[in-house]
């Protein structure tokens, strides 16, 4: 559909255009007088893709629509994104939308709990793309500048980086995938893809980098360029799992993966298995193991300092996303015990109820 123009279908009649001239009076009402829900009963065919346009021209929203019949056509292709619902009179609306649902029960967990998650999950994977790159360029950068740039030379032989990229990015995908969202009202959307939030990550990873490259030289003196590629590789899938494993909501137990059901089954039981406590370091180990036995590096070194690194990286990341992973946990735990004496004190002065204040503030909580 046309956004740059309202749809021909106005056009046609005069009476049309009597219509949509009031739809437009009412519309622009509605705009100055701040309302946040406005239910729109009985318009014509033409009048919903006119509404679908007047949202995304002059209000600057995304539209979704939602429509099961023939009439519903037009505002679903002039919409952003659309759900047809597959009705018994035809199949029109549910073949001309983005997404596709049987049932009108389906479109609220739909709507209110699977498209929050997946908006999560996958800005969430996305930042640590971000957040990977970053860390990668700045660790290598870190080793020209501690070599005077005597070098141009990639210390990371491609070959093992290609096994590297498939051991983190497979605890990636199984966290993408398998993670769940407790309470997806409480998500603050706006946070989700804002320029600062990668800025963010962008910045702990370049962090991390240096951080890394700067234990590397530390531990480990007059080591040459294919050695420190390879211990930079083993000891940066390891922080890049912790970082996962920082932000993940929700783990899976060995019920869930033994449960695991869809095509193919193979492929969802190791996604599953990947997403528990675990399973989630078993790429990232397997592949130092194997790394450093092919290359002739002593593994326990190499393990001891990966794991130092990453838990130096999750505590400042404990100071920089007070929002994710056992710090904020640990704040609402302490100040749930230093609330608790107080409450039990309020209850025993009130008579066994607490004031009206904080009941009060006890449902906004809620």
């Amino acid at each position: 559909a046309d956004m740059c123009a309202p749809p021909s279908a106005l056009s046609a009649e005069p009476a049309e255009h009597v219509l949509a001239a009031s739809v437009v009076e009412a519309m622009v009402e509605l705009l100055t007088s701040g309302a946040h829900t406005v239910v729109w009963a009985q318009i014509s065919v033409d009048q919903k893709p006119f509404v679908a346009w007047f949202v995304q021209r002059h209000v600057r929203l995304m539209a979704l629509a939602i429509g099961d019949g023939v009439n519903d056509v037009g505002m679903i292709r002039a919409s952003h994104v659309s759900m047809g619902i597959r009705g018994t009179e035809s199949h029109l609306a549910a073949q001309a939308a983005s997404f596709r649902a049987s049932e009108w029960r389906q479109v609220r967990p739909l709507l209110l709990s699977h498209a929050v998650r997946s908006m999560v999950l996958l800005s969430t994977t996305m930042k640590w793309v971000y957040y990977k790159h970053a860390m990668t360029a700045c660790a290598l950068e870190a080793w020209m500048v501690h070599n005077h740039y005597s070098s141009w030379r990639d210390p990371t032989d491609p070959i093992y980086m290609i096994f590297w990229n498939g051991a983190v990015f497979l605890s990636a995908l199984a966290y993408a995938v398998e993670d769940s969202i407790v309470d997806p009202q409480t998500v603050r959307h706006k946070n989700l893809f804002s320029a600062w939030a990668i800025v963010r990550w962008w910045l702990t990873g370049a962090l991390h980098g240096f951080l890394i490259t700067f234990a590397l030289v530390l531990a480990f003196e007059a080591q040459p360029p294919r050695e420190l590629g390879v211990r930079f590789m083993c000891v940066s899938s390891v922080v890049l799992s912790a970082r996962l494993a920082f932000i993940t909501n929700h783990w899976l137990s060995w019920e869930d993966v033994a449960a695991a059901d869809g095509a193919p089954l193979l492929v969802r039981w190791t996604l599953r298995a990947l997403h528990t406590k675990a399973g989630h370091w078993v790429p990232c180990f397997f592949f130092t193991y194997c790394q450093t036995r092919w290359s002739g590096i002593a593994t326990i070194p190499v393990v001891l300092l990966a794991v130092g690194v990453a838990a130096i990286c999750v505590l400042t990341d404990c100071l920089i996303f007070p929002r994710w992973g056992p710090f904020r946990y640990t704040i609402e735990s302490a100040c749930a015990l230093m609330l608790s004496p107080s409450r039990r004190i309020l209850q025993r002065v009130g008579g066994g109820k607490p004031p009206v204040e904080l009941q009060k503030i006890s449902a906004k909580k809620q």
